[in-house]
């Protein structure tokens, strides 16, 4: 038998007003969209290459090699995933729900979490591109050494119990 393979287009994605799409063409694909660099979990799949951003967060995309002629070949997904876009409501944001002081901003040689709440936290840096710079626990106080960080924006997502708390925009 004879099969066809098509290479899988690595995508990139666009944001106007929280609504994703992609510029790539996708034709017989289907684009999968993942949420702060969990690519073991889909938050959307679309054959349209379009998603509305429901939450705050770093959103990537794959594509999915899905048909051929309308029948299903496979599943083969893009190996790298496409630029990270950074949904934000509200430019520099913070977490309303809890009390965790992110400071100074922008930063110099040190980022600064403070917090009441004593149960372990942890927290997860990230680039523009949505890939994740660190990821540690925390509880109370951390500081965090960002000296080597090139002049840019990040992203700083905090969690508890592997649920996200609050996201924070971050220049240096």
């Amino acid at each position: 038998q004879n099969y066809l393979v098509k290479a899988v287009p690595v995508l990139t994605i666009t944001n106007t007003n929280r609504d994703l799409s992609v510029v790539t063409g996708i034709d017989g694909y289907s684009v999968r969209y993942f949420l702060d660099g969990d690519y073991g979990t889909i938050v959307d799949e679309s054959t349209t290459g379009n998603y509305a951003a429901a939450v705050d967060g770093i959103y990537t995309a794959k594509a999915v090699n899905y048909l051929y002629n309308a029948t299903v070949l496979s599943t083969c997904i893009s190996p790298v995933p496409s630029n990270g876009i950074s949904i934000i409501a509200t430019g520099i944001s913070t977490a309303r729900d809890v009390l965790v002081s992110v400071y100074p901003n922008p930063m110099i040689n040190t980022l600064n979490l403070s917090t009441a709440i004593t149960d372990e936290l942890s927290y997860e840096l990230y680039d523009r591109k949505g890939i994740m710079l660190r990821k540690a626990p925390f509880q109370q106080e951390e500081r965090i050494n960002v000296e080597e960080l090139k002049a840019g924006v990040y992203v700083l997502v905090i969690k508890k119990e592997n649920k996200k708390l609050g996201t924070y925009t971050l220049v240096k």
